[in-house]
C-alpha cells in the first residue's frame, strides 16, 4: 500500500509509522514543522504540512496513495473560553478538511483515530461495545464524536472509506500521558492509596493500536465501521500497579484507602476526573474488530507494560533511578 500518516512524529503516528515500515509497506510521514522531520522513522518519506485544516493548501500538497491514517489531533486539556473552539479546530476542521482532499486525491480509506471517550468516562457495570450509545463527557472527547460523524457524511458524499477507531488509554515507550505518571508514582517509592480500588480497565499498547490501524488500512471488512480496539485482557488499577512495580524490581508500596475518601479528596481538589480515571471501571469489548477483520493483539500485556517501564526508566536521570 501507499499510506499517508498524519501526526507522524507524535507517539502514536510513530508507531504507525514504524509499522509500516516493517510490513514493507510505502509510507508518507505528514508532519507540521520541519523540525519534527528528524523524529521519524527510518525508511519514511516525510511531508510538512502546517495546518491539516487548510484545504487549500493540502489540495497542492497532499501526496496521491491508498490509505491516510489520521493520528494527528489535540490531546492535552486547556483551559479558559476558546477551550472548545481549539479542541475543534484541531480535532474536527482538520480530519474533515484531509478526508476531502484525500478523496479528490484517489485515496480509497481513511483511518481516523478516536477516543473511546466519546461513549463516555466509565462504563457504568457494562463494557462498551460498537453499539453503545455516545456520550462524551468533556470538549476532547465531543469533537473527537463530532469529527466521526462529519467524516462519515463526507465518505457517503465522496466514496472514500471511513474506518474509525477508538481505543482507551494507549501505553508504550514514548508515551507523555497518564501512564509515565503511575510509573513515576511507583519508581518514587511512595505510597499509592489505591488499595482497595476493585476496578476493571481496558488499555492499549500502541504497538497493537498500530497493528490494528494497519489491519483496518487493508480488509476489506472494515470498510465504513467503527470499532473499539484494546489489548486482550483488562485490570484492575492495582494490578496494573503491581505489573508496573514488578518490571521495576520495585515494591508496589499500595495503601488501602478508602474509595470514598479518595473522591472526596479529589472533589476538594478538583481532580475528580483524574481520580475517576484511576478507580472507577472502563472496559471495552473489541470482539466486532476481532470479527470483521480477524485481528487479536499481538503484544501480551505484560510484555509490553515490561518494554514500557524499560523505556521509561531509559529516560529518567541517574539519581531517579537509584
Amino acid at each position: 500500500m501507499k499510506v499517508t500518516v498524519t501526526g507522524a512524529n507524535g507517539f502514536i503516528g510513530h508507531a504507525i509509522c514504524a509499522a509500516l515500515v516493517a510490513q514493507g509497506h510505502a509510507a508518507t510521514a505528514v508532519v507540521r514543522r520541519q523540525e519534527a522531520v528528524a523524529q521519524l522513522p527510518a525508511g519514511i518519506t516525510p511531508m510538512v504540512i502546517g495546518d491539516y485544516a487548510d484545504a487549500a493548501a493540502l489540495r497542492g500538497q497532499l501526496p496521491a496513495g491508498d490509505c491516510l491514517i489520521h493520528a494527528a489531533g489535540r490531546a492535552h486539556v486547556l483551559s479558559g473560553t476558546q477551550e472548545l473552539g481549539a479542541y475543534r479546530q484541531a480535532n474536527v476542521e482538520g480530519p474533515r478538511a484531509l478526508a476531502r482532499s484525500a478523496a479528490a486525491r484517489g485515496y480509497k480509506r481513511f483511518i481516523f483515530l478516536s477516543s473511546i471517550g466519546v461513549l463516555g468516562a466509565g462504563d457504568a457495570g457494562t463494557p462498551f461495545t460498537d453499539n453503545s450509545v455516545p456520550a462524551p463527557a468533556w470538549p476532547y472527547a465531543a469533537t473527537k464524536l463530532e469529527a466521526e460523524l462529519a467524516l462519515f457524511e463526507i465518505g457517503r458524499a465522496t466514496g472514500l472509506e471511513i474506518v474509525v477507531l477508538r481505543p482507551p488509554l494507549v501505553y508504550g515507550p514514548g508515551n507523555r500521558g497518564n501512564f509515565p505518571r503511575l510509573m513515576r508514582w511507583v519508581r518514587s517509592g511512595l505510597p499509592i492509596p489505591l488499595g482497595r480500588v476493585d476496578n476493571a480497565r481496558s488499555y492499549v499498547y500502541v504497538g497493537n493500536l498500530a497493528d490494528a490501524a494497519l489491519r483496518c488500512a487493508q480488509h476489506p471488512g472494515a470498510a465504513n465501521r467503527s470499532f473499539l480496539v484494546a489489548d486482550a485482557h483488562d485490570w484492575s488499577t492495582p494490578a496494573m500497579v503491581r505489573l508496573i512495580a514488578h518490571a521495576m524490581g520495585r515494591p508496589a508500596r499500595l495503601w488501602p484507602v478508602p474509595i470514598i475518601a479518595l473522591r472526596l479528596l479529589a472533589g476538594l481538589a478538583g481532580k475528580t476526573r483524574e481520580v475517576g480515571s484511576l478507580t472507577d471501571s472502563l472496559r471495552i469489548d473489541s470482539s466486532s474488530l476481532r470479527d470483521a477483520v480477524g485481528w487479536s493483539p499481538p503484544y501480551e500485556t505484560e510484555e509490553s507494560v515490561a518494554l514500557t517501564v524499560r523505556w521509561f526508566l531509559a529516560q529518567a536521570p541517574r539519581s531517579a533511578r537509584a
